[in-house]
Order: C-alpha cells, then sequence, then structure tokens
C-alpha cells in the first residue's frame, strides 16, 4: 500500500488536467487508493464533463464507508453536480452508509431534479436504515411540494425496483 500512497499526489495533478480522458482516468485509480483520496475527489465532483463526474462518483464508492462523512457534507454543497454525485457514491456504498440516511431525506427536497433522484436511488440501495425514515419525510414533506414530490418518487421508484425483482424472481423459479 506504501506505493499506492506515493501515486495519490501524482493522480492528484492528472486529476486537474485539462484532459477529460486524463481526468476520468484519475479519478478512477484515485478510488483504488482509499481515503486518503477523498478530498480531491469530492471536490473532481464539480467536473462538468460527465464521464468524469461518473468515474469520480463510482470511485468514492468503491472507497466505501470512510468516504460516507464527506459525502454527506458534500450533499449539502452549493453545486448540484456534486450533489447528485455525492447521492450516487452514497448509494454504491449501500447499507453501510445507513448513517446518511438523514441527510439524504433532507436532500429528497433538493430543487434539482437529478439530486432528488440520486438521492431516492441512494435510500433505495441503503434500503433497510431508510425504510422508517421515508414515512418521517412524507410526514415532514406535507407542506413542501418539492419534498412532498420527492418522497413519493423514491417510494414509487423503489416499489418498481421491487416488483422487477419480485417478477425476475418468479419467471426464473419458473
Amino acid at each position: 500500500m506504501a506505493a499506492a500512497a506515493l501515486a495519490v499526489p501524482a493522480l492528484i495533478e492528472v486529476i486537474r488536467d485539462t484532459n477529460s480522458r486524463a481526468r476520468a482516468g484519475a479519478a478512477h485509480a484515485l478510488g483504488k487508493m482509499g481515503p486518503a483520496a477523498i478530498p480531491e475527489l469530492v471536490q473532481a465532483l464539480r467536473d462538468t464533463n460527465s464521464k468524469v463526474h461518473e468515474y469520480t462518483a463510482g470511485a468514492l464508492g468503491k472507497i466505501g464507508p470512510a468516504a460516507v462523512p464527506a459525502l454527506i457534507e458534500a450533499l449539502r454543497d452549493t453545486n448540484s453536480r456534486v450533489r447528485s454525485g455525492a447521492a450516487g457514491a452514497l448509494g454504491r456504498i449501500g447499507p453501510a452508509a445507513a448513517e446518511a440516511v438523514p441527510a439524504l431525506i433532507e436532500t429528497l427536497r433538493d430543487t434539482d431534479s437529478r439530486v432528488r433522484s440520486g438521492a431516492a436511488g441512494a435510500l433505495e440501495k441503503i434500503r433497510v436504515a431508510a425504510s422508517p425514515g421515508l414515512m418521517e419525510a412524507m410526514q415532514a414533506a406535507n407542506n413542501d411540494e418539492r419534498g412532498r414530490a420527492g418522497a413519493f418518487e423514491s417510494i414509487i421508484d423503489g416499489s418498481k425496483r421491487f416488483l422487477r425483482n419480485l417478477v425476475a424472481k418468479i419467471m426464473g423459479q419458473r
């Protein structure tokens, strides 16, 4: 792992390169470097190139639970790309990101539909910890149209996935 630690500064330089392919590759590689790369990857969520953004969110998800506190903070960023990427990364981490449930529920009220959708998807993937929180979000969002829409959207999306998985299991058993 010592060699990996030595690679982090070089990869941080590459993630700032003008070439988007180089930035995407650096983001992917930084995801394998562990927690030392978290601050730079969170900053890279601001990248306007969709591939770089996608690879960065994936890298943070690969780092796993160590990235959760930084991702919770990123859900409050003023940049919607950062919030959306953070929600996606938390979803990739799955149940180990359970501490992010309250922040994700709050994110269901975001003004950006991509962010709300990302939060709903993350809650679905975190699943066990999210269920009671979604009901609380529905109650809290009762007077907030965006929050109500985000919570309904997450429940509908989760139900669709559940039904697709159920049908696939039933069809696979025949």
